[in-house]
């Protein structure tokens, strides 16, 4: 079932769609998002069971397409530009797959094609294991993770995550449904043999990430072929993040 997701718009023109990554939400975009939208009309998304979206039992990379798809007949968006990073971009990758009609063009942010092989689950055993009940402030959660999640910045970013309703702090994100589908989203579902999307995309990638290896170029070129390659120097897996201003003028000058 398709589901109605939560997003936040800036400006006007050309219509632009920015898909997030695993555990992230729409808000890690509006920096983005922001200075694209002096020449587009830029939507920032929240997947289903992330942010303000819908929680749901199942989160396959067919599901979340058709999620954005229900969005753009939503928003009446004939043929937006589609960016999304990790997750997202295999989001997007699949969109345009099943729909290469409803895409203008493609930008992919650090992810290919192809099956990863990270320890998310050890990663969504910690959070899950996280007592938040006597919790009254945000940084007791930290506390409660810093021996087990050392890198500073990385906690940060899964500390977004969490909301108070004026009582407690609850995870806005679906951990259960997340860690059942954590195998089927380090993957990139099968598509049929003869499909390929036509229009032309973007890889953008960090000099400094594993995510776009030359053993994988083989599967960009035979689902993208029409294809640009991007690597920035001195970033990691958020390159949008690590090298902002380098990021923003590689799709400057694609589109």
């Amino acid at each position: 079932m398709r589901l109605h997701l939560a997003y936040r718009e800036f400006g006007s023109g050309a219509p632009i769609i920015i898909l997030h990554g695993l555990m992230g939400s729409k808000k890690n975009w509006w920096s983005i998002a922001k200075k694209l939208s002096d020449s587009y009309h830029v939507f920032t998304l929240d997947a289903r069971n992330h942010g303000d979206s819908p929680h749901a039992g199942t989160m396959s990379y067919e599901e979340m397409a058709q999620d954005v798809v229900e969005f753009m007949d939503r928003r009446h968006l004939e043929k937006p530009f589609l960016l999304g990073h990790s997750m997202g971009g295999k989001t997007a990758m699949v969109l345009a797959l099943k729909y290469p009609l409803r895409v203008e063009q493609l930008i992919v942010a650090d992810v290919a094609p192809v099956t990863y092989s990270n320890n998310y689950h050890a990663l969504l055993h910690i959070l899950q294991t996280v007592d938040l009940q006597p919790v009254k402030q945000r940084n007791e959660v930290e506390f409660q993770l810093q021996n087990k999640i050392p890198d500073p910045l990385m906690r940060g970013f899964l500390l977004k995550n969490l909301s108070y309703d004026g009582q407690h702090f609850q995870w806005k994100i679906n951990l259960n449904a997340i860690e059942q589908a954590i195998s089927d989203l380090q993957g990139f579902p099968l598509i049929k043999a003869n499909s390929h999307y036509p229009g032309k995309t973007l890889f953008i990638g960090g000099d400094l990430s594993d995510y776009l290896k030359p053993q994988y170029y083989s599967s960009i070129f035979k689902w993208f072929p029409d294809n640009r390659m991007v690597m920035l120097q001195n970033a990691g897996h958020w390159v949008h993040v690590e090298q902002p201003a380098s990021f923003l003028q590689s799709v400057y000058d694609f589109i």
